[in-house]
């Protein structure tokens, strides 16, 4: 009978801790962004959330979807570039979970005006050229509102054939994912710019739904906690993803660093707190200050 007893008190209380388990769905996981953002979320909920259960979208829905079914709820988190508004929409973790690396880019290009490119002296150099970039990013807010003349793709996978085509003069990425996107067609006519980057201040937060406040709460001390004990560092150095951008940085080479005001910036942007970002050039990241 006691046995009994144990058995129902165990299943009761599986059943509880079940029944209050919070479910926190997301976007579909397919580029190496998401699997290194979903890695350091399953981290934080391990330690922080025993009672969080996180479902993955059925469908793959575009950022401007994302971010309206994170308004209302559909889906409750989702990592991406800041910008204010944004910051003002949803519930923003503000502490980079890249610590700035991908602030860090560089210029693909035709290779017939590789020598042309790399006589680029500065920034006003860059505003006589167009850039290629993907329909209402942070990146082409950012951009945008720096002068630079854009031309804007729908879809991000048709910016390498755009630049083939010569629809605009210059592509601008972090240093692994152009290399991936020249592995992936070699058939194009393109190369890397080398010696030279462009620099600015691009954090990539975790935005939660507004009807997951207690969570997001929890969600920013558990990575405040990893960011004070190391985790985070051990996390960017050991990741498939941000160790590929890491080591691409470090083993480059820079003559030269043309750096960009990002105005997509809110006050509340944590510039202040130097363990939140990292330098792995040499070069300074925050362009901002």
């Amino acid at each position: 009978m006691k046995n009994w007893n144990k058995f129902i008190i165990l299943t009761l209380c599986l059943m509880t801790s079940a029944s209050y388990a919070q479910t926190i769905k997301h976007n579909q996981l397919t580029a190496e962004l998401d699997k290194y953002a979903y890695g350091l979320l399953q981290a934080v909920i391990a330690k922080h959330h025993s009672a969080v259960q996180l479902e993955e979208n059925r469908y793959q829905i575009p950022t401007t979807r994302a971010t309206y079914m994170l308004k209302t709820g559909e889906i409750n988190i989702s990592w991406q570039s800041t910008q204010m508004q944004l910051e003002q929409d949803l519930i923003p973790i503000r502490i980079p979970i890249l610590k700035g690396l991908t602030g860090y880019q560089v210029l693909v290009v035709k290779k017939q005006r590789l020598i042309e490119f790399s006589n680029l002296r500065n920034k006003a150099d860059l505003l006589n050229l167009k850039m290629g970039v993907e329909r209402n990013s942070a990146d082409s807010m950012t951009f945008k509102e720096n002068g630079f003349q854009l031309v804007e793709a729908s879809k991000k996978q048709g910016l390498p054939f755009m630049l083939e085509a010569q629809r605009f003069d210059f592509l601008l990425l972090p240093l692994n994912q152009a290399k991936n996107m020249l592995a992936m067609h070699p058939e194009l006519d393109l190369t890397i710019v080398p010696n030279l980057m462009l620099s600015y201040t691009r954090p990539i937060y975790f935005f939660v739904s507004p009807d997951k406040s207690e969570f997001a709460k929890s969600l920013e001390e558990g990575l405040e906690e990893m960011v004070i004990n190391g985790e985070l560092d051990n996390y960017l150095a050991t990741h498939t993803y941000s160790e590929a951008l890491l080591n691409s940085i470090q083993q480059r080479h820079i003559d030269k660093v043309i750096t960009v005001d990002n105005p997509q910036l809110s006050s509340l942007t944590p510039l202040n707190r130097p363990e939140f970002w990292t330098n792995p050039s040499g070069q300074t990241l925050l362009s901002a200050l």
